[in-house]
């Protein structure tokens, strides 16, 4: 089983936010109960369970009503309860709503059902943000598994604009978790080929100087790290889809093809 780190695991206590291990079957959790501008951000309270919704995928989307869907593990949850990313995303103005959906242990395969499940219930998602594959890759040594499970993910994304955070440890302890992070990174801009609804957010180059900012298990990050992680995600989300929305194309009643995108980038916070 996972074990976080105290600091977080005191945290999460005592914000009501419901967890679970990667041995434990459970619904997944909202890291907060999703935040719209119609209601104050002061007022946000936590969640232990998504709310009800009951719109298809093939439902009409309105794209005066944007939502911004993240999709993470324990890192994610991080930039939530230290870093308060949604509350910063909604702040720029861009979407009226941000669902951040992160449980701990959270594998690629098992978010990319996630996906599924969320795009069949709510409406009006505009964007996808993917920040998974911190806790594969401690155990999925195999050469083709990296594009294998990015493969699964874009599969589930109906063609929705995609931004994947790439993966980083603290390289002095994990030196092997650091070479199959740049294996998976790779497959990541090699996969851009294939799906031109793909994005990279570089963490990795951003998080070179970070080293003092991990706990001792050179994976999860200390409350600095957390706030380094958000100040560069809320930029780099921003950039991404302000490229998008100059091509967002409305579908037609029978396709689920909502965007439509150029070359895809990698984008960095500076």
């Amino acid at each position: 089983m996972k074990v976080l780190p105290i600091w977080m695991g005191l945290t999460l206590s005592l914000l009501g936010v419901v967890v679970s291990a990667p041995d434990v079957q459970a619904s997944p959790t909202l890291c907060r109960e999703p935040i719209s501008r119609n209601r104050s951000s002061d007022s946000t309270t936590t969640s232990t369970s998504p709310p009800p919704t009951t719109t298809s995928i093939n439902d009409s989307r309105e794209y005066s009503s944007q939502t911004l869907f993240f999709l993470g593990d324990s890192l994610s949850i991080g930039t939530e309860v230290i870093g308060s990313m949604s509350t910063k995303l909604l702040k720029l103005g861009i979407w009226r709503k941000i669902l951040a959906d992160c449980k701990i242990g959270r594998t690629i395969t098992g978010g990319a059902m996630d996906l599924r499940s969320r795009l069949l219930r709510s409406k009006n998602i505009s964007a996808v943000v993917i920040a998974l594959g911190t806790n594969d890759l401690q155990s999925r040594t195999e050469g083709t598994y990296p594009r294998l499970a990015i493969d699964l993910v874009m599969a589930e994304a109906q063609k929705l604009p995609v931004l994947w955070v790439n993966i980083a440890y603290d390289r002095k302890l994990h030196p092997d978790y650091d070479r199959r992070a740049k294996k998976f990174n790779t497959a990541l801009i090699l996969a851009r080929k294939t799906y031109k609804n793909l994005f990279i957010a570089t963490w990795d180059k951003a998080s070179v100087e970070q080293s003092s900012k991990y706990e001792k298990d050179g994976i999860h990050l200390m409350p600095s790290g957390y706030r380094s992680r958000t100040d560069f995600l809320v930029p780099t989300i921003a950039k991404f889809w302000n490229k998008q929305s100059r091509l967002i194309s409305i579908p037609t009643a029978t396709t689920t093809t909502l965007f439509s995108a150029p070359s895809a980038g990698s984008y960095s916070a500076k």
